[in-house]
């Protein structure tokens, strides 16, 4: 909804991801310990603040510039987007992204009718 007017509009500001990087020069060293647990584990709940800290990804905005921001910010504005990035990327099993995207993409249209309906009340 932060992409459309009123009447529901497009006013889309953000063109495509056009990349994605991974910088565990992010964490301290207790941090990347836990990472590499959580990577070589079977351990299914992953810790979503340390698994989206360590991600940037670059996006490409309509009039041509591209800029490089946290997965927690992006996700939190383009959710579906990135989502969509991912699966694309086949990142969708790795632990930053396994613990939403698959989830978030099942659950899609549901959360576009309840936006679309708290945003028309």
């Amino acid at each position: 909804m932060n992409q459309v007017d009123e009447v529901l509009y497009d006013l889309s500001l953000m063109k495509d991801f056009v990349g994605h990087e991974w910088d565990p020069s992010l964490l301290d060293i207790q941090e990347k310990e836990r990472i590499n647990n959580l990577t070589n584990s079977n351990n299914h709940n992953r810790d979503p603040y340390f698994t989206t800290k360590v991600w940037k990804i670059c996006i490409e905005w309509q009039d041509g510039t591209t800029s490089w921001l946290p997965m927690v910010d992006v996700k939190n504005s383009f959710t579906f987007e990135l989502a969509e990035h991912a699966i694309k990327n086949n990142l969708q099993n790795h632990p930053s992204f396994s613990w939403w995207v698959n989830y978030t993409m099942k659950k899609k249209e549901v959360f576009i009718k309840a936006t679309k309906s708290t945003y028309s009340q």
